[in-house]
């Protein structure tokens, strides 16, 4: 399963990066984890990052990942917001540091399980608050 994460704030680049790192700091997800790039644009440096790639084996490490991603939204200081899609369209969660930021144990546990089972596309639509889940063409 290949998962996309794309990342809407002021300086995306530099949060794909910082993301990027603590992906990669996780063992389970160590090799998987690639950064992409646009093609420069006129008149820049180099390519500017564009979203990172996770791809996860078979039963592999959904839940770290899902983990990570939370624990990564709680840390930021700026409204960031964080989509992460499936297999290139077949489920999509979009997290907002907002709603992370503030939640108890418990609530982050549940927070978790509901990205890991929304990626799985195991939970009917509408049933989670976690994120949202919907056909990329809508």
């Amino acid at each position: 399963m290949d998962v996309t994460i794309t990342l809407l704030a002021d300086e995306a680049g530099d949060e794909l990066r910082s993301l990027h790192g603590w992906l990669t700091e996780e063992d389970a997800l160590r090799g998987r984890v690639r950064l992409t790039a646009a093609p420069p644009g006129p008149g820049t440096m180099g390519a500017a990052a564009e979203a990172l790639l996770v791809v996860l084996a078979p039963g592999g490490a959904l839940a770290v990942l899902s983990g990570v991603l939370i624990t990564w939204l709680r840390q930021r200081t700026s409204d960031v917001t964080l989509t992460a899609l499936r297999d290139g369209d077949r489920a999509q969660v979009k997290l907002s540091a907002k709603r992370v930021r503030g939640l108890d144990g418990a609530g982050l546990q549940r927070q978790i399980s509901e990205v890991e089972h929304l990626l799985r596309d195991e939970l009917p639509e509408g049933e989670s608050d976690a994120g949202s889940r919907r056909p990329v063409d809508e």
